[in-house]
């Protein structure tokens, strides 16, 4: 992950220059990335890192590496964000059904663990100034990333193993 890491940051670099407009949308090659990053955690049967603590493990590992003036960050906060929505669809599901709350073991898919990585970055990072609305921001991303993992799972390499 640390090579592809690398290769995306010169790759976008392009991107940490533009004009300081306010931006109102997360730029769709910073999607493709997300994509190209995370489909082997969230596309089934054969995640390579194992459900969702593989993909925890993936968003801990993008968030170390990669620094937070790099517009990298913008996918970890993004597929972190969809991760959390994932994890209180289950949990509100669960609790609905009077089972217990999945994931609890896991510290980082606290609500309140979200919220201080997510204020902290994008407070602390001048990248964010000049974004209007962050949840703008990160929503049409998200969607757009919900529309493309979809796509990229149903690819072969995917599948089950024979």
């Amino acid at each position: 992950m640390k090579k592809t890491l690398l290769t995306l940051t010169i790759f976008l670099l392009p991107l940490t220059a533009q004009a300081k407009d306010t931006q109102k949308y997360m730029p769709p090659e910073l999607v493709d990335q997300a994509v190209t990053l995370f489909a082997p955690d969230y596309c089934p049967p054969n995640s390579q890192g194992g459900g969702v603590r593989g993909i925890v493990k993936s968003i801990a590992e993008c968030y170390q590496q990669v620094p937070i003036e790099n517009p990298i960050m913008d996918v970890c906060l993004m597929v972190d964000g969809y991760t959390m929505s994932i994890v209180n669809t289950e949990r509100k599901d669960s609790r609905a059904h009077g089972e217990s709350r999945p994931y609890k073991e896991i510290p980082f898919l606290e609500r309140d663990a979200f919220t201080e990585r997510f204020v902290k970055i994008t407070s602390t990072s001048p990248r964010y100034e000049h974004v209007g609305n962050l949840y703008i921001y990160f929503d049409k991303a998200t969607n757009l990333f919900v529309e493309q993992i979809a796509k990229e799972c149903q690819n072969p390499k995917y599948s089950a193993k024979p």
